[in-house]
């Protein structure tokens, strides 16, 4: 976090995923949010304990965007069980099409994540 604070940049702790939106100061806000390894603790397997947790961060997310259509939400996720049990395209397409606040949010991609490009990244 000192580097963050060093580059200007604002760091705040304890901020719910899923209640983005309630902070008044992150409505419309932002063009670009990144949720690196969602995970509720334990093993992973309870699917649908994650996928209510994504459900919410994408729907409280998209009320955070800047209406554009460069905004992006971004999750990285590993490519693996149970990780891929947790059917992230779907629950993108069900949690921001009901909204239709943003009608040009849709899922895009997948990409993998390289490790490489991120010094001192450990995966736990």
């Amino acid at each position: 976090m000192r580097d963050l604070h060093a580059a200007g940049m604002k760091v705040i702790c304890g901020v719910d995923c899923q209640e983005l939106h309630r902070r008044t100061e992150f409505r419309q806000s932002f063009t670009k949010i990144v949720f690196n390894f969602p995970h509720l603790g334990g093993d992973g397997n309870n699917v649908m304990q994650h996928q209510q947790l994504l459900r919410k961060f994408m729907c409280s997310a998209a009320q955070c965007l800047v209406a554009d259509e460069d905004s992006e939400v971004h999750i990285t996720l590993k490519d693996s069980e149970p990780y891929r049990s947790w059917s992230v395209p779907t629950i993108a397409q069900q949690a921001l099409a009901p909204t239709r606040q943003f009608p040009a949010l849709q899922f895009s991609k997948i990409v993998d994540f390289k490790a490489e490009r991120w010094p001192g990244y450990v995966h736990r």
